[in-house]
């Protein structure tokens, strides 16, 4: 669940970064996008439906593994001069 989600979260992420990339070599600012914009992008393709259906899955399957792991993650901290 944990890879899926973050793969489809990197799918996305390396989509604005294109178009940040993109505003950047033409200068103009306008041109950048946020997730919006990149979910935008996904859909315009061929297939764009299920390539938008499958990255929703993945989001979906991400915030369910953020939950999981927030809730059962256990943190050991080892504080200097306690034992």
């Amino acid at each position: 669940m944990g890879r899926i989600g973050y793969g489809a979260r990197a799918l996305v992420f390396l989509i604005v970064a294109g178009l940040f990339g993109l505003a950047a070599w033409t200068a103009h600012a306008s041109d950048a996008g946020g997730v919006a914009e990149a979910l935008e992008r996904l859909q315009s393709q061929p297939g764009g439906k299920w390539l938008l259906v499958l990255t929703g899955i993945g989001l979906a399957l991400f915030g369910a593994y953020s939950l999981i792991e927030a809730r059962f993650r256990r943190l050991h901290v080892d504080l200097p001069g306690t034992d």
